[in-house]
């Protein structure tokens, strides 16, 4: 019975890939019921007939449907680069964006941002302490129950920013050294960043989608 049973998981794997049938033969061969010289033989001569048999197609599950909202997130390839795709569950009502928050980019990085946060970016060397700057690379804006999802940018969407402080990160210290050659290097490194205070962030939630 043993036989016959690892002979018909053989045969169920015929489906799979090469490389799946042949890592559960390597397993088999480590495994203790497959100790057997006659069991191995056998596993390997059913796996050598399997190369010419058809694969079969009843193990592999159909896709499952995609949701609506996967649906409108598939952008097609040949959409407008200022595509902004607007997304809403219809059984609650909209809310004002007054707790609105976004994605912004800034000198090529990322942030989640409310209003009234403060962030910690790369230097921006043009920008003095008081002075404001708005950003228009946000790529998501949301509220509570109301998302836009920009493409790459969300259109009629800014961040506002003022600068609180122009600094230095703490220092980090950079030490290198290879055994037995006498050979030992320290420095220490303050990366140079950008406090920004978010003031506003603008942009308008429609009553309807």
């Amino acid at each position: 019975s043993t036989q016959s049973t690892w002979g018909q998981t053989i045969r169920s794997m015929s489906g799979f890939g090469f490389g799946l049938r042949a890592l559960f033969l390597n397993r088999l061969a480590h495994n203790g019921a497959a100790s057997n010289i006659f069991l191995r033989q056998r596993f390997v001569s059913q796996f050598s007939s399997l190369s010419s048999t058809p694969k079969l197609q009843t193990h592999v599950k159909a896709a499952a449907p995609a949701t609506e909202l996967v649906k409108k997130l598939l952008i097609p390839v040949d959409a407008k680069p200022s595509t902004t795709i607007e997304l809403h569950d219809p059984s609650r009502p909209l809310t004002p964006s007054s707790n609105i928050f976004a994605v912004v980019e800034v000198n090529g990085a990322q942030y989640k941002v409310v209003k009234d946060d403060l962030v910690m970016a790369e230097k921006i060397s043009d920008l003095d302490i008081g002075q404001s700057r708005k950003f228009d690379s946000v790529l998501l804006v949301g509220t509570q129950d109301y998302t836009a999802v920009g493409h790459p940018y969300v259109e009629n969407a800014s961040v506002t920013v003022s600068v609180e402080e122009q600094t230095r990160t703490e220092k980090v210290i950079v030490f290198k050294k290879k055994r037995r050659k006498g050979y030992k290097r320290q420095q220490g490194h303050r990366q140079s960043v950008t406090m920004l205070r978010v003031t506003d962030i603008q942009h308008s939630v429609p009553n309807k989608i």
